[in-house]
């Protein structure tokens, strides 16, 4: 299966890559991970780090229709978890069915003195992922 994935995408000029500086706009708080491949309905999925949790989600509710995010047990999370959506054109002439979805998480489970997991009350204290994901829907 991976292989037929990496054939398509070779085939159709797609690379795993930094895919929100190639199909959108990236804030400068967020910083490249990076790209695997995926299986199924994911073609490809690309991670990033944020240094300004709050300007970064501002700049993606704003842009890309993320939903605001909110503290849910034990991290933050989009409210009614909706993703965010990029339209680019060069990927619709590639594929009509290609999507790329985009979504911000922070885990606030950190382990103390102790070793035990405690939950981070404080939001620039929690590490914070973006990650975009082109789909074939």
């Amino acid at each position: 299966m991976s292989l037929f994935v990496s054939s398509i995408c070779a085939a159709q000029d797609l690379e795993c890559g930094d895919l929100l500086n190639i199909y959108g706009e990236k804030p400068e708080q967020l910083t490249f991970v990076d790209c695997t491949e995926g299986a199924g309905q994911t073609i490809l999925e690309a991670r990033y780090s944020v240094a300004d949790s709050e300007a970064v989600e501002a700049f993606l509710v704003e842009n890309y229709g993320l939903e605001k995010l909110k503290f849910v047990c034990c991290g933050w999370e989009p409210t009614g978890s909706r993703s965010g959506w990029i339209k680019n054109e060069k990927l619709l002439e590639l594929n009509p069915n290609y999507v790329l979805s985009i979504t911000m998480y922070g885990n606030a489970e950190k382990k103390n003195s102790d070793g035990e997991f405690v939950i981070e009350t404080d939001r620039s204290n929690v590490e914070f992922t973006v990650v975009v994901t082109l789909l074939d829907i």
